[in-house]
């Protein structure tokens, strides 16, 4: 949009509200990468809907409780802007309630433009979306465009790999019980002591950005649990933790993936690398059971 003149764009930074995240970690790291990347923007709290009448807003994240009141989807129309909406994360998740919030929450129904990855995904807001799918354009997905790009390697990170096969697995943060996705209750203890015995092997771990403090919510980790998890982590030979800014490293340098139902089910795909997904049996599985035909499952 900047190379075209038709378009004057600008991008707004706004916290990420949640129960499991640090809003000021978040809203830092974010400014740090826009930083980083020599990407113009702008802090909310110096933007004004009412002033600045932007006639298309692209929202990234359909939840409006995780937004400042004043950025929520009525506050967008009194100013006469369209919505448009890239779906954030590539729904896999079951659960009525993942299909609700992946399909039918007030942005589903109120945007101008929806982006969908392919005619599958256009078919599941027709079937569950109380407006249809007459505004669902297929485009494909941006994030798919990733694994075309050449990416370089932590050279710490190689050192400690140690040309050896690497296996990324990456925890769901969904720790609660009832449980939902997230299997790291079940299946932690088998996976570290697993690696323990197989120095041949390389465990990089990438958990979901909310994981640690929804740990700690959930009373499954005290306070001083995550210093002893990263320490175990720092100590071994072949264990690594990812906590960077974009994943792009962590697909890249692995060769396989454990994952628990989230977006990297389907974004590590193009890779054609294995994936093993992490079944809970008590769980909510994946939204489309055919899926479970892409994957080697655990259980």
């Amino acid at each position: 949009m900047k190379s075209d003149e038709r378009f004057n764009i600008l991008l707004v930074l706004l916290p990420f509200i949640h129960n499991d995240s640090s809003v000021a970690k978040t809203y830092l790291e974010l400014k740090e990468f826009f930083i980083d990347e020599n990407i113009p923007f702008v802090n909310y709290n110096f933007y004004s809907l009412e002033q600045h009448k932007p006639h298309i807003v692209f929202i990234q994240n359909p939840y409006e409780e995780t937004r400042p009141e004043r950025f929520r989807i009525d506050k967008i129309f009194k100013c006469g802007a369209k919505i448009c909406y890239i779906p954030y994360g590539l729904d896999v998740g079951g659960g009525i309630w993942n299909i609700q919030a992946m399909y039918n929450i007030p942005l589903h129904n109120s945007a101008w433009r929806i982006f969908a990855r392919s005619d599958k995904q256009k078919r599941m807001y027709a079937k569950y979306c109380d407006a249809g799918n007459s505004h669902v354009v297929v485009t494909g997905h941006p994030k798919f465009d990733n694994e075309q790009q050449n990416v370089e390697i932590n050279e710490q990170l190689l050192q400690k790999i140690k040309g050896r096969k690497v296996i990324l697995w990456t925890p769901h943060f969904s720790v609660n019980n009832p449980p939902s996705w997230s299997t790291y209750n079940i299946y932690s203890k088998t996976i570290f002591d697993e690696f323990a015995k197989r120095e041949d092997l390389f465990l990089y771990i990438r958990p979901h950005p909310l994981f640690f403090k929804a740990m700690i919510n959930h009373g499954i980790w005290k306070a001083e649990d995550e210093a002893n998890f990263k320490h175990m982590i720092t100590s071994s030979s072949n264990i690594a933790l990812d906590e960077t800014a974009d994943y792009l490293q962590a697909f890249s340098v692995s060769d396989a993936l454990m994952a628990d139902a989230g977006s990297f089910l389907l974004e590590y795909l193009p890779s054609s690398k294995p994936i093993l997904y992490l079944h809970h049996p008590e769980g909510l599985g994946l939204y489309d059971e055919s899926m479970e035909g892409l994957y080697y499952k655990a259980s």
